[in-house]
C-alpha cells in the first residue's frame, strides 16, 4: 500500500510539472500567433485556436437563494456527484524531507 502511495504521489508531482511545461508552451504559442495577428494555426493537421479573455455571464443562484428562498428550493435539483480522491501532497513533502534529515526514532 505505502508503495503504490507514494507512486501516486509521484505521478501527481510529475502531472504538476507537466501542467507548468503545458502553460509556458502555450503562452510561447499566443506569443508568436499575436506576433503575426493570427488566432489559429495548423500544424501538420494539428489545430490550434487562440480564444481571448472574456466577459462571461452567469446566473448567481447564491444571490438568488437569499433574496427568493422559496422560489430556489422549488427549482433546486439534486445530481449525484462522483467521488474524488484527496491526499497531503504538502505533508508528504514535509514528511520526505524529514526522513532524509535523519529524524530520531524511525
Amino acid at each position: 500500500m505505502k508503495k503504490l502511495v507514494k507512486e501516486l504521489l509521484w505521478v501527481k508531482e510529475q502531472i504538476n510539472v507537466l501542467k507548468e511545461r503545458e502553460t509556458r508552451l502555450k503562452e510561447q504559442i499566443i506569443a508568436e500567433l499575436e506576433k503575426k495577428g493570427k488566432d489559429t494555426i495548423v500544424l501538420e493537421g494539428i489545430g490550434a485556436v487562440v480564444r481571448k479573455s472574456y466577459i462571461q455571464h452567469r446566473f448567481a443562484s447564491r444571490k438568488f437563494k437569499e433574496d427568493y428562498p422559496e422560489l430556489y428550493e422549488k427549482y433546486l435539483e439534486e445530481r449525484p456527484v462522483n467521488g474524488i480522491w484527496s491526499y497531503d501532497w504538502e505533508g508528504w513533502l514535509k514528511a520526505q524531507e524529514k526522513a532524509k534529515g535523519g529524524s530520531e526514532g524511525e
